[in-house]
């Protein structure tokens, strides 16, 4: 079987890394001063003069290089870096052929920031939505830890991860609310394509009243959505048989100009419900077009400071 995590992937990851360094130090500028930093887990409270026994790692060479005078900066610890992926598992992502399925997609864009996340000191950690998630010590469940161990440990839980089921979305990522003590959250990233009616209010509203962070990391341009099966003239009508990958229901449809309008009007309205959403509750939104670069999620991800507290 073919991985999704080839020597390719991981030779574009660390080309990733390098552009996402300058990305952070670009966001680290934008940041007012005392802001936390969710990279390395500390706040800048301020500078005083140096000192004898100062730690000279503390020294800020920028204002030595300004005043040509020695300062130390000031740090309080702060929380730590805590980044949740939680990923859409149901049925209807598996649709295709590995790798290259809308599963796959959303797979790579999420181990590329846990890996980044985790390369900065960060704590991370994983839950597949849908299907038969449950809690703890689940299938579902990747503990957040931190280290070069849990990058591991992050892409063989995504390696054998496999969609199934349904996923209901004011249910979906409750065991993820229920299992994480208030002080332990973070940053939850919600991978999906979000296509289920209400599926913004519903899926996202619960983690994002819990006191996560959240980010919504959207799947959209699905193949053959807005594009019906099987391909037809404009006027013409095709019949054809739809299958729900999710719950197995078989339908018998005619495909003609009103069908194939209505599923695109559909769609549209769906992808507006998620962008309203997350502009009027300050959620920040990534989209990823099927087949496309994972880098260039990941790069607006950096650019939109989720990688910052």
């Amino acid at each position: 079987m073919t991985s999704i995590f080839d020597a390719d992937y991981f030779a574009r990851l660390e080309r990733l890394q390098r552009l996402g360094r300058r990305a952070v130090v670009q966001a680290r500028r934008r940041q007012p001063p005392g802001r936390a930093s969710a990279l390395s887990g500390i706040v800048f409270a301020g500078h005083r003069e140096h000192a004898d026994g100062d730690d000279v790692r503390a020294i800020d060479w920028n204002a030595y290089a300004r005043l040509e005078r020695l300062f130390v900066l000031l740090r309080e610890p702060d929380r730590e870096m805590r980044l949740w992926l939680a990923l859409d598992a149901s049925a209807s992502l598996g649709t295709g052929e590995a790798p290259r399925r809308p599963f796959d997609d959303l797979r790579r864009a999420v181990l590329a920031l846990g890996v980044l996340a985790l390369r900065r000191g960060g704590l991370v950690g994983a839950f597949l939505a849908g299907g038969d998630s449950g809690g703890p010590g689940d299938d579902a469940w990747l503990p957040a830890r931190r280290g070069g161990g849990q990058a591991g440990r992050l892409r063989a839980f995504l390696e054998r991860a496999a969609p199934s089921g349904t996923l209901e979305p004011g249910d979906a990522l409750a065991p993820l609310v229920r299992a994480v003590p208030p002080q332990r959250r973070g940053v939850c990233v919600v991978a999906s394509d979000f296509l289920d009616a209400g599926a913004p209010e519903r899926l996202l509203g619960p983690v994002r009243a819990a006191g996560f962070d959240v980010v919504a990391l959207e799947l959209c341009d699905l193949p053959g959505f807005g594009r019906p099966r099987p391909p037809r003239a404009r006027g013409e009508s095709v019949p054809f048989r739809l299958t729900d990958a999710e719950t197995g229901e078989r339908l018998g449809l005619v495909l003609d100009d009103g069908l194939a309008d209505a599923h695109a009007r559909s769609r549209a309205a769906r992808a507006a419900e998620l962008d309203a959403f997350c502009r009027r509750h300050g959620v920040r939104h990534i989209t990823l077009a099927p087949g496309a670069p994972f880098e260039e999620p990941i790069l607006e991800a950096i650019a939109l400071g989720v990688l910052e507290a």
